[in-house]
């Protein structure tokens, strides 16, 4: 059963996940906060290209795509994503969205990624700090990041930033993200059956009923004893 701390969590975003096998809690993010830190960095950034004279054309020609789709493809990009814990892992959901020029032929199809915590390395949160854009009208950097690792992640790319499984930019509780999920990989959850190979699975559920039926069998060997105990002793 989900639970969520309504001061964090819509009911749309509980909805969203109903259903959902082994749900524990929905996380929201922060869409509002989100969309206008990015938005106010990328337009600064823009409007810091008109005058240059080596961007200043790809900048100007791009302008009427630009004030018509960038703001609502950014937009619809960050209100697609959804985030849940359930007993298996971390679930990840990118919905279908808008991109491009908006038309049909450019959507970007819904996307579905899990952590599972057998897999889980690492869940650390990487505080706002600085600020990002150009260097003559900066923005300070207000939005939490969840960095998530698996064995397989790690390292860096060639522009020297460090690769994750997973990062969630702009949640609205992130230390209760990372509490979460720690505390559900301490528990063992993802791990048990889900662990266990399918020819192991398969052969406990078969001995299942044959083992109720050897303790009932013990059962009645037992009452019949102490019968014959109870009619020698008269």
């Amino acid at each position: 059963m989900a639970y969520s701390d309504p001061g964090y969590e819509s009911e749309d975003q509980i909805d969203y996940f109903e259903g959902t096998e082994g749900l524990v809690q929905v996380f929201e993010f922060d869409y509002d906060k989100t969309l206008a830190f990015r938005w106010d960095v990328a337009n600064k950034s823009y409007l810091a290209m008109l005058p240059l004279p080596c961007c200043c054309c790809c900048a100007w020609s791009a302008m009427p795509c630009w004030c018509t789709c960038a703001k609502p493809n950014m937009e619809d990009a960050i209100r697609c994503q959804h985030v849940c814990v359930t007993q298996d892992g971390i679930r990840y959901v990118e919905d279908k969205h808008k991109t491009g020029c908006r038309l049909d032929c450019q959507d970007s199809g819904k996307v579905t990624k899990t952590v599972p915590f057998d897999k889980l390395t690492d869940c650390d949160i990487e505080e706002p700090a600085g600020a990002s854009g150009p260097i003559c009208c900066m923005v300070d950097n207000v939005l939490y990041k969840v960095n998530i690792d698996t064995a397989s992640s790690g390292g860096s790319n060639e522009a020297g930033v460090v690769r994750h499984e997973m990062i969630l930019v702009g949640l609205k509780d992130p230390h209760g993200f990372k509490s979460m999920v720690w505390a559900m990989k301490r528990s063992g959850a993802g791990f048990g059956a889900a662990a266990m190979p399918a020819p192991a699975q398969a052969t406990m559920a078969g001995l299942q009923p044959l083992l109720t039926r050897q303790n009932e069998l013990l059962e009645e060997n037992n009452k019949l004893l102490r019968q014959i105990a109870a009619n020698t002793s008269k």
